[in-house]
């Protein structure tokens, strides 16, 4: 396994394009988008609109000094003042077909929606989840309620209450997502979904990650694993105490890409941490 580091996103397309599934000295290599880990991510220029990436983690050679520079958005942020507390949903498994504004429509049925987003990747191509803010914590606990697993294009959606909020821009619609980072104070439980599952499992579509950084989150587990393939559901479990385990579950929509993200991201150092990367099991 190795990264390769580009000037711009024109050349890393062509890349992609040109040796995915290239072979190479008997073996077939696969070639996906790289993504920072928890701690290192972009960080913007207050002013110039510029962005610098430094090295990932420590599977990087020693290259601080290297970085890249975003050209300045044409237009200008799109800021709205963050939604009151307990108005957002987190909505997930969504078609990739479904854009923010289908999002949107969808979710009138539960409510007043004041703004949609559906996280995209650099390419514009949906990741499969989204936020949606409503105009009160009634209508958000409605949606939650009443769209968890409403099948839409042969997919159940998953639904629950929306994380901390912060401004930051997505590149689909001038529109805000929420924020990576939760209150470290707060709790959580486990869902059906990562309940008592531990790793090395059966032969499936769905493995389970352990040794995650602490601050590892759902946006960081997508960045990650859809350099593999497409991911259909992603979640962090919890301890007892319902903080963060340090393990999560993720479901790919090919039983095949489960079997590549083993093979590839197995002992991969993620944030300065070696991952254990196997199929899920059920207890």
């Amino acid at each position: 396994m190795a990264t390769v580091e580009f000037s711009n996103k024109d050349d890393v397309r062509k890349a992609i394009s040109k040796y995915d599934h290239h072979e190479y000295r008997g073996r077939e290599i696969f070639v996906r988008q790289d993504y920072p880990p928890p701690g290192d991510k972009k960080k913007e220029a207050s002013q110039s609109g510029s962005s610098e990436r430094f090295s990932r983690s420590s599977t990087y050679a020693e290259r601080s000094d290297r970085f890249s520079k975003r050209a300045p958005q044409s237009r200008e942020r799109f800021q709205p003042s963050a939604p009151k507390p307990g108005t957002e949903i987190f909505v997930g498994n969504l078609p990739f077909s479904i854009n923010w504004q289908a999002l949107k429509d969808l979710m009138r049925k539960a409510g007043e929606v004041v703004r949609a987003d559906v996280r995209t990747d650099n390419w514009g191509k949906s990741r499969g989840f989204g936020t949606v803010v409503f105009s009160t914590e009634e209508e958000a606990a409605r949606a939650v309620e009443e769209f968890q697993g409403f099948e839409i294009e042969g997919r159940k959606l998953d639904t629950r209450p929306g994380r901390v909020y912060s401004q930051e821009r997505n590149s689909s619609s001038d529109i805000v997502s929420s924020n990576t980072n939760e209150n470290p104070e707060a709790t959580h439980e486990n869902t059906e979904f990562t309940e008592n599952v531990t790793g090395d499992g059966e032969k499936s579509n769905t493995i389970f990650a352990s040794n995650l950084p602490w601050v590892t989150n759902v946006d960081d587990l997508y960045e990650l694993f859809e350099t593999i393939g497409r991911v259909t559901k992603a979640e962090i479990q919890y301890n007892e105490a319902g903080k963060p385990s340090g393990n999560a579950v993720i479901q790919f929509e090919l039983e095949e890409l489960a079997e590549l993200a083993i093979a590839n991201l197995d002992n991969y150092n993620y944030g300065g941490r070696d991952l254990k990367i196997s199929y899920a099991n059920k207890l």
